[in-house]
């Protein structure tokens, strides 16, 4: 995983996960991801990217 100062959040998380082999990307994931989150934000995503490793884990 590279990190580039210009990579957006979506781009940074999708690398991620495909570097941890996460298999296939979370439906929906990349359709319903905003292009930009504000800093103001980053919390509440954080908590529900949280909740859904949770909910794929439990269920």
């Amino acid at each position: 995983m590279s990190c580039r100062p210009v990579s957006s959040l979506q781009e940074t998380l999708l690398s991620y996960l495909e570097t941890k082999e996460c298999g296939e990307v979370p439906p929906g994931l990349e359709s319903q991801f905003p292009g930009e989150i504000p800093l103001s934000s980053c919390v509440c995503v954080w908590k529900a990217a949280a909740q859904l490793k949770r909910d794929r884990q439990t269920g």
